[in-house]
């Protein structure tokens, strides 16, 4: 017949022991313990004696990692739900950045329509100069010509 667990473990260095449990304890935290004992179809009570413990510290593991599980998904909904607001707030910045950036090109339209109506209005003055000095000149030589008959 095969070796217990205990002899296995009085023979080994207690670093490795050490170890070994280590890992055993975050392999456990890993595996949902209630749900592989319900799969091999045993009672807390069964496990505890084929794990040579005792039934309440079954349930005690059993209890501490549905809440380490519990943690787990909180923590990993807490972190997708600071990613969606990271995402929420960098797609506010672009469209901040959209408006801004619109209202910037706006602005700039409407600057080259005021320079392009004031040019218009500096021509159009520029024209009335002109059809002023041209009446006026047409006006003396009317008074001259008059003045001469």
């Amino acid at each position: 017949m095969g070796r217990t667990l205990e002899q296995l473990l009085a023979e080994e260095k207690p670093e490795v022991i050490s170890a070994a449990t280590v890992l055993a304890e975050e392999m456990l935290l890993n595996i949902h313990l209630a749900e592989l004992r319900e799969k091999v179809n045993k009672t807390q009570n069964e496990m505890a004696q084929a794990l040579g413990l005792k039934q309440p510290t079954v349930a005690g593991m059993e209890k501490a990692i549905a809440l380490y599980r519990k943690s787990l998904d909180e923590s990993a909904a807490a972190v997708e739900a600071e990613n969606a607001k990271a995402r929420a707030l960098e797609a506010a910045e672009k469209a901040k950045t959209v408006a801004e950036t619109e209202s910037v090109s706006r602005e700039k339209q409407l600057d080259a329509l005021r320079a392009q109506m004031e040019a218009e209005r500096t021509r159009l003055l520029a024209d009335g100069e002109k059809v002023r000095h041209a009446v006026e000149a047409e006006a003396q030589r009317l008074i001259n010509e008059a003045r001469t008959c």
